[in-house]
């Protein structure tokens, strides 16, 4: 008989999610209600640092109707709904440059007259849930920040927003798209235009953030096509004090404190507005200089694809220069970092137009050389007793060659070879 697995009942005590940065930034195939958002982040929950593998998750009856807001008569409809919902969702996590399709759950069952039911995270989703510490960066949310929400479109941009402030980051600027924002949320067909969207999405979430969420973001437009806004900077912190509605761990009965509880937990230290190397102190050295010199985004992402090498080189050039008249500085350095791209660019094409030239040179004196006719053989034996050739370690080379046909000898020997004899 297969050995049966533990199955473990949801908790009231499990205060966090953590989830791995790319499953925070996975595109949403649909936008879930908010109970199904409010079961995710249940499920979520339960997983430990110390856990090895995912477990069938039960839950009761009564939990259900204190999650849902519902009757008891009612939960298990609600839960049917709720999970069918969960099992058809699609979710597309990015993993080196590749978009994959993944599923929350992968079962449900439903106990009638016991009055609970048990869940099955997909177990494709272990790399992003799991061992997270050992893996990088990773999200965590506070689950009761996560379930107070009432405004649809709070939770996805919780796990995105939250996934930039890692252990001992209170502030961080990035610029996102907003047809990569409503593909984070799962709106992606919906409000074309900004305006709307602003109004019904951000400006919205940013006003529930203010008085549930213990994190804070403002949002400025930062591209524009044709007038038509396509891209936003958003400026995230942490609070400088915790929501009333987030209990503390230490209120929570029973509750035990893990490693990854007492490292990521939110300080009430107040932020130090003023402090802004604290600001970027989990940046590189040339992340802290772009932001010094006023970029507003992604800066690490934005080094990273235009190489840290190209950068490092434009600014060291720029830096050499008078910038005292210079207004805008970020500016002046991106021309100079598409300037110096565009000239490596062209040095790498001179110099392969190079090589093909002299490929081409080569080939055009081997086929002069095919129509001479000569005796190859007694030709190589001429050009190995040339003067240029009289050393000990050419001559050793070039012996190993004798009476090979042409079409065998290595490329550099033959090039030597028909440069002497055709020129």
């Amino acid at each position: 008989m297969p050995e049966k697995k533990a199955v473990k009942k949801i908790s009231s005590n499990s205060t966090y999610i953590a989830i791995s940065n790319s499953y925070a930034a996975a595109k949403n195939q649909k936008l879930l209600s908010r109970d199904a958002q409010k079961l995710e982040a249940w499920l979520i929950s339960q997983i430990r640092p110390r856990d090895k593998a995912f477990m069938p998750y039960r839950i009761s009856a009564e939990q259900i109707t204190d999650l849902f807001e519902v009757t008891k008569n009612y939960s298990y409809q609600k839960l049917n709904n709720v999970s069918n919902e969960l099992l058809t969702h699609i979710i597309h996590i990015k993993e080196d440059n590749i978009y994959k399709k993944y599923g929350l759950i992968s079962s449900s069952a439903y106990h009638s007259g016991e009055g609970w039911c048990e869940m099955s995270i997909h177990p494709d989703l272990e790399p992003h849930l799991l061992n997270l510490k050992s893996g990088g960066k990773f999200a965590v949310l506070e689950l009761f920040v996560s379930w107070s929400f009432k405004c649809i479109y709070s939770y996805p941009l919780y796990k995105y927003l939250k996934s930039f402030l890692h252990n001992g980051q209170d502030y961080y600027v990035i610029e996102v798209k907003i047809d990569f924002l409503k593909q984070i949320i799962g709106c992606h067909k919906k409000y074309p235009n900004y305006s709307n969207f602003n109004a019904r999405v951000l400006n919205a979430v940013k006003n529930e953030f203010k008085e549930k969420a213990d994190i804070l973001f403002t949002y400025t437009p930062s591209v524009k096509v044709r007038k038509k806004v396509i891209a936003v900077n958003i400026e995230i912190s942490r609070k400088e004090k915790l929501p009333t509605n987030l209990q503390d761990l230490s209120d929570i009965p029973g509750f035990k404190n893990t490693d990854l509880d007492r490292k990521n937990i939110i300080s009430n230290t107040p932020l130090d507005n003023s402090d802004k190397s604290r600001r970027v102190a989990k940046y590189s050295d040339i992340a802290k200089e772009l932001i010094r010199l006023g970029f507003i985004g992604d800066a690490e992402g934005y080094i990273e694809n235009e190489g840290r090498e190209l950068v490092e080189e434009a600014l060291e050039a720029f830096n050499a220069e008078n910038l005292r008249n210079v207004k805008n500085k970020v500016g002046l350095l991106r021309e100079k970092i598409r300037a110096l791209k565009i000239k490596k660019e062209i040095e790498k094409i001179d110099i392969e137009e190079e090589r093909t030239y002299g490929e081409n040179i080569f080939l055009g004196k081997l086929e002069r050389y095919k129509i001479l006719k000569t005796n190859f053989s007694e030709d190589y034996k001429r050009f190995i007793n040339i003067p240029t050739n009289s050393n000990s370690i050419d001559q050793e080379i070039l012996q190993k060659h004798v009476g090979i046909p042409l079409n065998e000898i290595p490329l550099p020997i033959l090039k030597e070879f028909i440069k002497w004899r055709v020129g």
